[in-house]
């Protein structure tokens, strides 16, 4: 009886697609892809508690409705800068 295992000559094939990049070329990709990403948007995000969210939409909507209009948050924000500007000129 032969205890001797064969080795194969070329390694088994992994399963999937293979990958393109290197995991160094990947990284770096991400992070071009993210520069440009941020350069294109001209927005940020910001996080606000949800009690503050609650009152900001009723706020919004109370708005909306006054002016005959559905409001996006967008608008919202506009409106309320614009109007603080008006109300505290220096």
């Amino acid at each position: 009886m032969n205890t001797e295992t064969k080795k194969p000559d070329t390694p088994k094939r992994k399963l999937g697609r293979p990958r393109i990049y290197t995991d160094a070329q990947r990284i770096e990709r991400a992070k071009e892809a993210a520069k440009r990403s941020k350069q294109k948007s001209d927005a940020s995000t910001i996080a606000i508690r949800r009690g503050v969210l609650n009152t900001l939409h009723t706020f919004k909507e109370a708005e909306g409705k006054r002016l005959g209009i559905p409001l996006t948050n967008h608008q919202f924000f506009l409106l309320l800068f614009k109007n603080w500007k008006e109300n505290h000129k220096s």
